[in-house]
């Protein structure tokens, strides 16, 4: 892959996630069940907009199915998963129950030496040529999850916990993979105007050992990795490098007369509070308490006033100034404050998701979870000091796989605002610790599906600053 990014004053190759892999190898094998023919290369658009074009490697297929790999380039990046193959097997579905669901016709058999037949609905198909018998009927299609079956064969681990990306007993394969791929065999069967249910199965026969190297067993992924990824392509990214980039991007904010920093860890805490600040135009202080008074016009004026009239309607340039001006500190929270304070910053506001940053409520501030853990013993504390004397609901805190399992617990308990504020009052300490007052701190959290969670007592007053000097 040619794309390159610099990183300590190196040029650094950049990679491609196996996500993307897993996209590209469904992709040429779709395009074989349609066409009877491989193409040599198979090129993809990545969330990122970066572009990857790959060779098709392990070509096979039989009856009515086919079955090809695209072998993962990590760059230079360092990964356990770089250089292995990714193999996608598509099939068109023949299972009643699945086309019924799907409200498409039932593609029969299949495929005989260099020619393929199928029933009525389907089209006749030769290696190199195709040939129309009649057009399937088009009919409505739910969703393109109803019409396209994802699922994960050797090497994909299966999620054995609660809380993570996909439910339990489903295939490591994330969402935004499985976006990436449906959106790419979807078009292929759109082009060819053959709206037939099709499975897809992805495997990665060495994720069974690589996944040896991972966190997953330790998450309750087992049997293989994980297929991942959420801009499709792998960026190098040294310790040294990502400290370097983030006090370049502080330099610049300097330069640029700003004296307010708004960090996140990366591209779900940016997400979320992009999401907020659209759907709301405004963080409003009313509504982060549970008041209804910011469901009044006379409130949400007041508070668009006040945040200087931040929405998607009125002012988008500067919305788009502040998503620009976002800090991504990867887990590098402590670093980040340093940074902010070296270089004569007024205030800094971190902004993610509770499963990063909830460490910062045991005084961790880098949140690789190489450094440090701490997130259940911090919910566990935090619950204690909330006032439960419920010994099994401790129990069950602990032995949560996931900060979101653990809220879960909480909420069911009745005493998960509770449990929150005592974690936001001693993040804030630590925050206030880290910086030793050279810089004022402040943390907005979210939960695993964007939700406001809460802020510390001074993100408020953070946030509007920010925002003022980014409207003068």
């Amino acid at each position: 892959m040619d794309t390159f990014v610099y990183k300590d004053h190196k040029k650094l190759r950049c990679g491609y996630t196996t996500g993307t892999c897993a996209a590209l190898a469904a992709q040429g094998a779709v395009r074989f069940l349609l066409t009877g023919s491989w193409k040599e290369t198979e090129e993809i658009m990545t969330p990122k907009g970066v572009p990857v074009c790959v060779s098709l490697e392990e070509k096979t297929s039989g009856d009515s199915w086919a079955e090809c790999a695209v072998r993962k380039d990590a760059g230079d990046d360092y990964d356990v998963t770089n250089g292995i193959l990714v193999y996608a097997r598509a099939e068109f579905v023949k299972d009643k129950s699945f086309c019924e669901k799907a409200h498409m016709p039932r593609p029969e058999n299949s495929v005989s030496g260099s020619v393929r037949e199928r029933s009525e609905n389907c089209l006749k198909l030769n290696v190199g040529k195709r040939q129309e018998t009649e057009r399937p009927v088009q009919r409505n299609v739910e969703s393109r999850e109803d019409l396209i079956r994802i699922d994960g064969g050797i090497g994909i681990g299966r999620v054995t916990k609660p809380g993570l990306d996909q439910p339990v007993g489903a295939a490591a394969i994330n969402s935004v993979p499985r976006k990436m791929i449906r959106d790419a065999v979807y078009a292929l069967l759109e082009e060819a105007g053959e709206l037939f249910p099709v499975s897809i199965t992805i495997s990665i026969p060495a994720g069974v050992e690589a996944a040896k190297k991972t966190f997953n067993p330790v998450l309750g992924i087992e049997g293989g990795i994980s297929v991942l990824g959420t801009s499709g392509i792998v960026e190098p990214m040294s310790e040294e490098a990502l400290v370097e980039t983030i006090r370049t991007h502080l330099n610049v904010l300097k330069a640029e007369g700003r004296k307010w920093v708004i960090a996140v860890p990366g591209n779900m805490g940016a997400g979320f509070l992009e999401r907020y600040l659209v759907e709301h135009g405004k963080f409003c202080t009313d509504a982060h308490q549970g008041s209804n008074a910011a469901d009044t016009d006379a409130a949400v004026e007041a508070e668009q006033m006040a945040y200087g009239e931040l929405s998607t309607g009125t002012e988008p340039s500067l919305l788009e100034g502040f998503m620009n001006s976002l800090v991504t500190m990867s887990n590098f929270v402590g670093k980040t404050i340093d940074l902010a304070a070296e270089l004569g910053f007024s205030g800094i506001l971190i902004a993610g998701h509770m499963g990063k940053l909830v460490k910062i409520g045991n005084g961790i501030m880098n949140t690789h979870s190489r450094e440090a853990d701490g997130r259940m013993d911090t919910m566990l504390s935090c619950a204690l000091s909330a006032g439960t004397e419920d010994l099994e609901l401790l129990r069950k805190i602990q032995r949560s796989n996931t900060t979101d399992e653990a809220m879960d617990h909480l909420k069911q308990a009745g005493i998960i605002e509770d449990t929150i504020n005592v974690f936001l009052k001693r993040a804030d300490w630590h925050l206030t610790h880290r910086s030793r007052d050279e810089v004022r701190t402040g943390m907005i959290v979210f939960g695993t599906k964007g939700e406001y969670l809460g802020e510390t007592e001074g993100a408020d007053a953070i946030l509007r600053s920010a925002l003022k000097e980014l409207d003068q």
